[in-house]
């Protein structure tokens, strides 16, 4: 999906260009329209703010999410609201070991504290002029991706037993 235009934004499109043509060159890697509408669970104030990492941010092991790039923006979306959920949800799931704290005086394992829930909003919105969307789901595609950013982990194996469903853009 497309960055709105501001004279601060970097120049994505020279970033992205040679990583958008393997993507779109390998047979494996599914690359498709985006959907119609998307969903997208943001905090109140600024629902469709882009996601953005600085470079020594990225440079912590557990800093950042999945598909964030240096340097440019991502926007997470889902085609359905309920897989907008479980994305933005993903990184609060409770540890296995838990639930020893499933005693009195303690939140309940795996609520989510009201003022988090007050905070944010799901929307519905539509793309303009929007790059291809990845299947973010196949082996193929995290193999180019990793091999394209080499401070993220981006493996099948890092990810929860019930990863949610939805397609990601190169923002550019």
């Amino acid at each position: 999906m497309k960055r709105p235009s501001t004279s601060s934004a970097p120049d994505t499109n020279a970033m992205c260009s040679p990583l958008r043509e393997r993507m779109q060159s390998t047979p494996d890697v599914r690359v498709a329209a985006p959907p119609e509408r998307l969903f997208h669970v943001g905090r109140k104030e600024y629902p469709l703010r882009f996601a953005a990492i600085d470079p020594l941010e990225a440079a912590r092991p557990r800093a950042g999410s999945r598909f964030d790039v240096v340097g440019a923006g991502v926007l997470y979306a889902a085609s359905e609201a309920t897989c907008a959920y479980k994305e933005v949800i993903q990184r609060l799931r409770p540890a296995p070991g838990a639930r020893r704290f499933a005693e009195e005086g303690y939140l309940n394992v795996g609520s989510i504290p009201a003022s988090w829930r007050d905070a944010r909003v799901l929307v519905e919105f539509r793309t303009v002029d929007a790059l291809p969307f990845l299947d973010v789901e196949r082996d193929a595609t995290l193999t180019v991706l990793a091999a394209n950013s080499p401070t993220t982990s981006l493996d099948t194996t890092s990810r929860t037993s019930t990863p949610p469903r939805f397609a990601a853009a190169i923002d550019s």
